[in-house]
């Protein structure tokens, strides 16, 4: 979290200099003032969006950067609760299951996971979703008529960081060609009125 304070302040304190600066000066001056201060507003885009990238690597992740989601999953006659859960993609998943009545399994579709889970006891398990989509989990011990029927899923859904990032760094390259830009345009305009008044 510091570390994050000090990226934060730091971008918040480059475009504070950028906009005073180029505030401040004037004619051809302010060309080279600007560029540098578009440079500056450019390069706190970019720290803010490894910010964001770099978000998951904060505190309770650990030093691989996999994010770990924990769910408490309650097993009983036919069905599971919840019955669907959602993660983002790469996000290590921990299942803790518990049955409420009677044995239980758990079998996670293509993870090669299929375990028992007896009555009032938790049974851990974990994997990393890597795919997306949805991933089902079954009950692999016969338990009555409508065994079949208990299925539950986790959901994987994508993960925006890296695109936010993205996005956060495109708008501030494209806010810095604008600041340029109209500040050129003034500065022409500043040098033809300054030829009218003298002709």
């Amino acid at each position: 979290m510091p570390t994050r304070l000090c990226v934060v302040g730091s971008a918040a304190r480059m475009v504070a200099w950028a906009l005073k600066a180029g505030l401040e000066r004037e004619g051809e001056e302010t060309m080279r003032h600007s560029w540098r201060s578009g440079v500056l507003l450019l390069l706190a885009g970019i720290l803010l969006g490894v910010l964001l990238v770099s978000r998951g690597s904060a505190a309770g992740t650990p030093a691989g950067g996999v994010r770990t989601r924990e769910f408490t999953i309650h097993a009983r006659q036919f069905a599971y609760t919840p019955p669907r859960i959602r993660v983002r993609r790469g996000e290590r998943v921990v299942l803790r299951v518990i049955s409420d009545d009677v044995v239980h399994g758990l079998y996670v579709d293509g993870y090669r996971i299929n375990t028992k889970v007896f009555p009032g006891r938790e049974t851990v398990i974990s994997f990393v979703a890597d795919r997306p989509g949805k991933i089902r989990y079954r009950c692999s011990v016969i338990c009555g008529n409508l065994h079949p029927f208990m299925i539950g899923e986790v959901v994987v859904g994508p993960n925006y960081t890296l695109w936010g990032a993205l996005a956060l760094t495109a708008l501030a390259a494209a806010g810095t060609v604008l600041v340029l830009w109209r500040r050129e345009s003034n500065a022409g305009d500043r040098n033809e009125e300054g030829d009218d008044s003298t002709a």
